[in-house]
């Protein structure tokens, strides 16, 4: 082969050569480029597609590594390396679908992957990793909605009313179920931090003056997961909750439905008679709540749409009287943490009609 020509550098004085050659002086050198000849794109072609080195065929045909990539790449050549490198669709899928479930460790073993390859796919994707190391400072049960139970009912109810769901913070993820309260019911957040075996403290603050107390635990990527899988709980969750994906068993139901209640619902005197209403901005859970509290009572609930004012509907679910009182027995009688203050209107209202009759 050829003896490529030597490059003459011309960076020394530029703006004198291209003074010279505006005035008619002595030409700039140019680069002459080794042209390719027939055999020469054949091999590269084969190699270069069967996964050969770029260095061993830079020295088969006498080129710089440079000259056999750009070559390659006007060709639209691709490596064999880099086709047994590329992420299949399914594996993007597992990536978006578990980074911020997982660590990168744990979807790199999955995936059979380095971990700098799938570091390097997910910054390609815009994609950033749950770092458990950083979720870890205090303990909690991460199992502890994976299946229901009248417990974990109540606190899905709980989470469905006065909760939230954050996967994601300024970008970042951090995987936080939280449950705020007004201070003077502090002693739930107590009962329901021991339920779940949190070992982190409890917030106090106030809002407009007002005394407010929540539980903040981050790192549990597993409960969103049972929330939206087990109660159609999400993040947005206001207008977004749906209802039960699988049907609860009765004493499961039960509990779920006093946790919504101490959450997004009122229990008071209207009238001279009991009352028990629900309000949801999602019109699907408005049905769902609707058709259960018929289904318990015997009876058709009030339903009413409240637009005045509001970005979105707000949807009111209303029990008076004697369904009212049943629905609350019903509902004191599961065995549940509870907050008693809301319930001893009920409680109070029950035991004054049973003395009048």
């Amino acid at each position: 082969m050829n003896t490529a020509t030597k490059y003459i550098s011309t960076q020394e004085n530029p703006t004198n050569d291209r003074k010279d050659s505006q005035k008619g002086g002595k030409p700039m050198p140019q680069l002459n480029k080794k042209p390719w000849s027939n055999s020469e794109v054949s091999f590269l072609t084969e190699s270069y597609e069967s996964g050969l080195p770029v260095a061993q065929i830079a020295t088969e045909l006498d080129r710089s590594e440079r000259s056999i990539s750009g070559k390659a790449h006007c060709l639209g050549l691709v490596h064999k390396t880099f086709t047994e490198q590329r992420y299949a669709a399914n594996e993007d899928q597992y990536l978006k679908q578990y980074s911020l479930k997982k660590t990168a460790q744990v979807i790199a073993n999955a995936l059979g992957r380095s971990i700098g390859s799938v570091r390097q796919r997910a910054n390609r994707l815009g994609i950033r990793f749950y770092t458990k190391e950083k979720n870890t400072q205090y303990q909690k049960n991460h199992t502890f909605f994976d299946q229901p139970s009248m417990e974990n009912c109540y606190i899905a109810g709980l989470i469905a009313s006065d909760g939230w769901i954050r996967p994601v913070s300024s970008d970042k993820p951090i995987n936080q179920v939280g449950i705020s309260v007004a201070k003077k019911d502090i002693a739930i957040l107590k009962k329901l931090k021991k339920k779940v075996g949190y070992t982190g403290p409890i917030r106090e603050y106030e809002v407009d003056g007002m005394p407010q107390a929540e539980l903040r635990i981050n790192g549990v990527p597993q409960w969103i997961e049972d929330l939206d899988e087990h109660w159609g709980i999400k993040p947005q969750k206001s207008l977004t909750i749906s209802k039960p994906p699988n049907q609860l068993d009765r004493l499961n139901q039960l509990a779920y439905l006093v946790g919504l209640i101490e959450g997004d619902g009122s229990i008071r005197i209207s009238n001279k008679t009991l009352e028990v209403t629900y309000a949801t901005g999602s019109k699907e859970f408005a049905y769902w709540i609707r058709d259960t509290w018929q289904e318990l009572v015997e009876a058709v609930p009030g339903f009413a749409v409240y637009t005045k004012n509001r970005k979105n509907p707000a949807y009111y679910i209303t029990l008076h009287g004697s369904n009212a009182r049943k629905l609350c027995h019903l509902l004191m009688g599961t065995q549940v943490t509870r907050m008693n203050r809301k319930w001893d209107v009920a409680r109070l209202a029950i035991a004054k009609f049973s003395r009048k009759n």
